[in-house]
């Protein structure tokens, strides 16, 4: 405790005051925050780490007031950097890496962006049959027609090449292509320098183990690594390998005349600027040359695509031709195609045709084919259809001028004037005819009466054989007994009267054995036969039965054995 003198103004002895509180009193600060002062006046590096946080702030705002200029730091950053890059260059690497690849990419971008651009000015008017394919080909590849130009035009293109410090990663040389634009090298060499570093540092390759080549996109860079520099060049296009041994030479050249330069190398690189011949030699482009065209090979082509085209045309002209002449066979009545083709060189076709359709053969010439050239096999068939059943009709009844046939449906009409012997002659044959079931004469008028011979020398046409012991008419015996009726109406509604004639039903038998038994049986079926013909609608009055006896078959034209009977129909006129 203090000894206080009152004297002076000094307390004495206070039991509730001590000395930080008077400490605190005398300079207004506590006693951690005089500690902090008493720590920085000791201790530089806590000063150095306390104010770290405060100096970068006040340094923006000194340069935001413009108290500080930008160019005022700007000599003391770059000493830094290049400081930290003679030191340790990995550090700067490491910390470029991040920005490394998208600087790359957008520095490429941006050149091949204006490379386009002069180019598609300078060819944006040119016009040839082959730059129309070209344009056709960017258009359906969504590329630009720079692109594809470029790809049939050039080869290969080195549009870069930077000479780089191998130890301390600083831009050398650089030499560019006049036609194209850049980015700033330095940082182009940079970011070169770091992916090596990069590459060696993360795959654990050996020592002198160094990386090649770089791909960017469309654009190869190639590396070529020294003692103490490396050579990089931006490729584009497919280079050939000699390229490579130029770039190598280049860089061996390089060596020998500023070895003692790269040895001793400080960060000038005044020294370098006096002659850049070496990577100058590294700027190697090539076009496609235009190659003389094979006039005797254009010859022999243009011959071949001739012959090809003629032969082509006599084969499509051949097609044409033979598909016309099977139209018209498939629409020509009465002829069926089954198959047709070709076989060795030959046409063939087979078939079925009516005797009475056209031949198909006589047509051929119509077509330009010779008789040789088609094979043909036709067999015969007898057409159903209407045309060919008149047709046969026509040749089987060769009716008069006079009548007219048609058909349908089975039937044969008769049309027109004739006379009744036609007639009858008709109606005795028509059956004949493939697909005729029946013959209408209702349209036909007679001329000249009633022709009873004719219509008696079909009524005696008509026979009924039964086997033994049968009386019963089946339906073979029922449709002659309709066509009977038709013949007999058919005369009467021609004017023949019924009292005129006759039909008499006769049954035959053999005198021998019980002659009445046999009569009786014979007759039964003969009465059986009238009644069906009374219930046709024939009057009973021109209907007579009668039995007639023979001593043996020899003595009969039927010839008839005793177990079955025959029934001749005759017509009586009076």
């Amino acid at each position: 405790m203090l000894e206080g003198n009152e004297e002076y103004g000094i307390p004495g002895q206070h039991p509730d005051l001590d000395l930080d509180e008077l400490r605190e009193l005398l300079t207004g600060m506590e006693s951690r925050e005089l500690e902090k002062v008493r720590r920085w006046l000791h201790d530089v590096d806590a000063f150095a780490e306390d104010i770290s946080t405060v100096i970068p702030l006040s340094i923006k705002q000194l340069v935001e007031k413009r108290i500080i200029l930008p160019e005022t730091l700007l000599p003391i950053v770059e000493e830094a950097i290049e400081s930290s890059v003679l030191k340790n260059p990995h550090k700067l690497a490491d910390a470029l890496f991040p920005i490394m690849g998208p600087a790359i990419r957008k520095a490429v971008s941006e050149d091949l962006k204006k490379m386009i651009q002069s180019l598609n000015t300078a060819l944006e008017n040119s016009f040839s049959p082959k730059r129309l394919s070209w344009r056709l080909q960017a258009a359906f590849s969504r590329r630009t027609y720079s692109d594809i130009v470029l790809s049939h035009i050039l080869v290969y293109r080195v549009r870069q090449v930077f000479l780089i410090h191998r130890r301390t990663g600083i831009l050398l040389q650089h030499e560019i292509d006049e036609s194209v634009s850049h980015k700033d090298p330095d940082m182009v060499g940079a970011m070169l320098t770091a992916i090596n570093d990069f590459v060696r540092d993360s795959f654990d390759v050996k020592k002198d183990q160094e990386i090649q080549t770089v791909q960017v996109g469309e654009f190869t860079v190639w590396v070529e690594q020294g003692p103490h520099a490396i050579l990089a060049g931006i490729v584009e296009g497919n280079p050939p390998a000699e390229l490579r041994e130029l770039f190598q030479q280049a860089l061996e050249n390089i060596h020998l005349d500023f070895r003692r330069a790269l040895v001793h190398f400080d960060g000038d690189t005044e020294v370098f600027d006096k002659d850049h011949s070496h990577i100058e030699s590294c700027l190697k482009k090539q076009s496609r040359t235009k190659k003389k065209k094979p006039v005797i090979v254009i010859i022999i082509f243009a011959i071949l695509f001739v012959l090809l085209g003629y032969w082509l045309f006599l084969y499509i002209d051949e097609e044409i031709r033979w598909n016309s002449y099977l139209d018209k066979v498939k629409q020509m009545q009465g002829v069926v195609i089954t198959n047709e083709g070709k076989k060795e060189g030959m046409r063939t076709i087979v078939g079925m045709r009516d005797p009475l359709a056209k031949n198909p053969d006589k047509f051929t010439a119509d077509y330009g084919f010779e008789a040789g050239d088609i094979n043909s096999n036709w067999q015969y068939y007898y057409s159903l259809q209407p045309a060919f059943i008149i047709k046969r009709a026509i040749l089987k009844l060769n009716p008069p001028k006079a009548v007219k046939l048609s058909y349908e449906n089975g039937v044969l009409f008769l049309k027109g004037k004739s006379k009744e012997a036609w007639l009858d002659q008709a109606r005795a044959s028509y059956y004949e005819i493939l697909g005729v079931d029946k013959l209408n004469a209702d349209s036909l008028e007679i001329t000249g009466g009633v022709n009873y011979q004719s219509y008696k020398k079909n009524i005696d046409q008509f026979v009924f054989n039964y086997e033994y012991g049968i009386t019963d008419l089946d339906a073979v015996k029922m449709q002659k007994l309709e066509k009977l009726r038709d013949i007999i109406r058919e005369m009467l509604e021609k004017g023949a009267d019924y009292h005129d004639f006759t039909v008499q039903l006769i049954g035959y038998t053999l005198s021998a054995g019980n002659v009445e038994s046999n009569k009786e049986f014979i007759l039964r079926r003969a009465n059986i036969i009238r009644d069906y013909l009374i219930d046709m609608g024939i009057r009973p009055e021109l209907i007579s039965t009668d039995v007639r006896l023979y001593e043996d078959e020899a003595s009969s034209e039927l010839s008839p054995r005793s177990v079955s009977i025959d029934m001749q129909i005759n017509v009586e006129e009076k």
